[in-house]
């Protein structure tokens, strides 16, 4: 596990984790600009609480997803 967490760091210069966040935000995007909810959105991409994907997605982007259409 710590083996391929340092090599894909030294390949990608980012974490696994932060490479999923922003595959995941990338994802949640594209879905709420076909206008889809906020709650359908976050479900969709993985997260099972709407607070928390929010947070998330202000953190990623400086907008909130209600924002984004």
């Amino acid at each position: 596990r710590s083996y391929l967490s340092r090599r894909f760091r030294e390949e990608t210069g980012i974490s696994i984790m932060q490479y999923i966040v922003s595959v995941r935000m990338e994802k949640a995007k594209e879905l709420l600009e076909k206008g889809n909810s906020v709650k359908q959105t976050a479900r969709l991409v993985g997260y099972g609480d709407q607070f928390a994907f929010s947070k998330m997605y202000k953190k990623f982007y400086g907008i909130s997803p209600n924002e984004t259409k």
